[in-house]
Parts: structure tokens; C-alpha cells; sequence
């Protein structure tokens, strides 16, 4: 008898190797996600620790101290805290809490690579690998608020008597006195010089020339915004001289017309995936560079993006594939620097020989 000797073909070789990097492509990705929502729960663990090690510690003072005694305050974790508290568990290498008579309303923690800040809108911990440190609203107590109307209605006297640079820059509380803030009213912080602004995640609507005159150079309008301008007009940053940057979220479907205007030093502009209608002159004698119109746009107003006599900066456009009207002069160059404009069309709309881009001969359409 012969001795057979059992053995894998190359063939069957391949295949078993085939058979083992299929699986390891659909497992590995799993095996990791794992590893990373193991490591973000252990950070959110570790902000909860922290924030019961506080209170704790707190309640064991309330016994001698009344609760209108116990601090209300902004404390950095490594420099602000008593000396004599002590953490149940790790201890953050980095952050913030703000502490409202002992009690923590809101942190943002580092541990390791993760930061643990608190979404205060939902009272729910947000752990995110290698992110930045969320940044401390401004005191409540800054503020004038309507309770009836939910809105910001400019800055109280305690802002005004301060004699602290920080008040120039403004962090809008999600909440005052315990009510969501989802409105800034028209003109509330007009002529304020403040240099800095964030609006709140909450924010809804925002009022005619509320930052009017101030010094911001980046505005970033978030996804809750749905609404701005309103009564008397539809600008809400009239002669804001240093304004550069500016981010339209998600939520806002019309930008109204002349909105943005004269904004001389405007050249970043990002406009949300919301937006349907853009108003005539909204962006008028802006300074901005590269323009993209995003798809879900349909109507672009006249002179909506036109040069004045003074800039021309505008040297991209690319214009969205669902963009069905285009108003007269929309892209038209007022100046005699004739800049040359490179046009990204995807839409439809045949844009040559129409008066959109009036002034401009140095064009190239593709």
C-alpha cells in the first residue's frame, strides 16, 4: 500500500488565506470600536467620580455652612479647589467645573486623551478622544434676560460696572435662571465692543443689529439657529469693521437679503446645508475669496455676492446642483481690478451670456 500523505494545495492555501483577512477586516473595526467605547464609558465613569467627589465634599461642609454660604463659581480643577478635597478615583489632568452652592451645574474635564464635557441642554456627559476643552459660559448675572420670551435682551448693569477685559469676551449661557435662552434680542449687544462671541447650541432665532458695532472677527451661527434679522431689518451685524469669518449651520433655510452686507473684511464664509434661499445684496461688498453654494440651494437673489467699488476679492465659485434661479448682477464686479473668476457649475442653469456676472471678462466656466 502507498502511504498518502494529506496535505493543502496552494489553491487551498489561498483560500484559507482569503477566508482569514475577510474576517479579520470585519472584525477588527468591531474589536476596536469596542476598545473606544470602553475608553470613552471609563472617561464619562471618571467625570461622574469627579463631580460626586465634589458634592460630596460639599455636603460634608453644609453641616457648618448655610447653602447660600457654599461657593457659586467657575473653578479651574488644578488650581481652584481646596486644598484639603480629596478625589474618590482618577483626577483630571485638566479643566473646569462650575459650581452653583456646592453643587456642580456644569464641567469640562480632561482624562488622558479624552475630554468629558456636559451638555447642558441634555444633562448628559459627552466624552470625545483627543477634543478641545469646552468653554466657560459667561456669568448669568451678565445678562438682561425676558423669563416670558426666553430671550437675551442686552447686558445687565453687573456687565457694564465691570472693569475686567474677559467681559469682551462672551460665552452665552444655554440657560439663565433656569430657562433655556433661545433668543438674542434685536440690537442686545450693539455697540458693546465685545471681541469675542459663541452662541449657545439652544440659541433660535437672532434679533436685527444684535451685534451691531462690535469688534467679533468670527461669527458662527449653530445648527438651532433658524432665524435671524426681523422688525426693522435683516442685518444682524451692521458695521461689525472686524468681522473675517463667518459659519452658517444647519438649521437656517433663508438667509434674507442684504443680511451680511458691507461686511468689508469678510473673506471666510461657510454656509449650512439648510439653506434654500439666499436674499438680494446678502453678501454685497464682502471681501470674501472662495465661494461655495451648497446644493441644497435653489434661489440666489440679485446682487446677492456683488463686488462694490472698494473689494473684489471673489476668485472660486461653485454653484450647487440644485440652484434653479439666479437674480441679475448675483456674482457682478463693480471695480476695475477685473480679478480673474473660476466658475464650478453644477447646476442646470446655462450661465453664460446673462448678466449675472456683469464687469467680469476675466472668467473661465467649468
Amino acid at each position: 500500500m502507498k502511504n498518502e500523505k494529506n496535505a493543502f494545495t496552494l489553491i487551498e492555501l489561498l483560500a484559507i488565506i482569503v477566508i482569514l483577512a475577510i474576517i479579520a477586516v470585519i472584525t477588527v473595526p468591531i474589536i476596536l470600536n469596542i476598545i473606544e467605547n470602553s475608553r470613552k464609558g471609563a472617561a464619562i465613569d471618571s467625570a461622574y467620580g469627579f463631580r460626586d467627589s465634589i458634592q460630596q465634599y460639599y455636603l460634608s461642609k453644609s453641616v457648618e455652612n448655610t447653602a447660600n454660604q457654599l461657593p457659586t463659581d467657575v473653578y479651574d480643577v488644578n488650581t481652584g479647589l481646596p486644598s484639603d478635597f480629596e478625589v474618590s478615583g482618577t483626577k483630571p489632568s485638566d479643566g473646569w467645573v462650575k459650581l452653583e452652592k456646592g453643587q456642580v451645574v456644569d464641567y469640562s474635564l480632561k482624562f488622558g486623551d479624552y475630554v468629558v464635557s456636559l451638555d447642558t441642554t441634555t444633562n448628559t456627559p459627552i466624552s470625545t478622544k483627543n477634543g478641545e476643552l469646552k468653554l466657560v459660559e459667561s456669568p448669568e448675572s451678565w445678562f438682561t434676560f425676558n423669563e416670558n420670551t426666553k430671550t437675551i435682551t442686552g447686558f445687565s448693569e453687573t456687565w457694564q460696572n465691570l472693569n475686567d477685559s474677559t467681559k469682551y469676551d462672551i460665552v452665552i449661557p444655554n440657560k439663565i435662571n433656569n430657562i433655556d435662552v433661545e433668543n438674542i434680542g434685536s440690537a442686545a449687544f450693539s455697540n458693546s465692543e465685545i471681541k469675542s462671541l459663541v452662541i449657545g447650541n439652544g440659541v433660535k432665532t437672532v434679533g436685527f443689529a444684535a451685534f451691531a458695532g462690535t469688534y467679533i472677527s468670527e461669527l458662527t451661527l449653530p445648527d438651532s439657529v433658524i432665524s435671524i434679522g426681523g422688525g426693522i431689518g435683516t442685518q444682524i451685524c451692521i458695521s461689525c469693521s472686524n468681522l473675517e469669518k463667518l459659519v452658517i449651520g444647519n438649521g437656517l433655510q433663508t438667509i434674507p437679503g442684504g443680511a451680511f452686507q458691507n461686511l468689508q473684511k469678510l473673506k471666510e464664509l461657510t454656509i449650512g446645508n439648510s439653506v434654500t434661499s439666499i436674499g438680494d445684496g446678502a453678501f454685497q461688498g464682502t471681501s470674501i475669496e472662495t465661494l461655495i453654494i451648497p446644493d441644497t440651494v435653489t434661489t440666489i437673489g440679485g446682487g446677492a455676492f456683488m463686488s462694490t467699488t472698494t473689494n473684489s476679492a471673489l476668485s472660486t465659485i461653485t454653484i450647487g446642483s440644485s440652484v434653479t434661479t439666479i437674480g441679475g448682477q448675483a456674482f457682478a464686479d463693480n471695480t476695475t481690478n477685473n480679478n480673474k473668476l473660476t466658475v464650478y457649475n453644477k447646476s442646470n442653469l446655462t450661465l453664460t451670456g446673462t448678466n449675472y456676472f456683469n464687469n467680469r471678462t476675466n472668467i473661465e466656466f467649468k
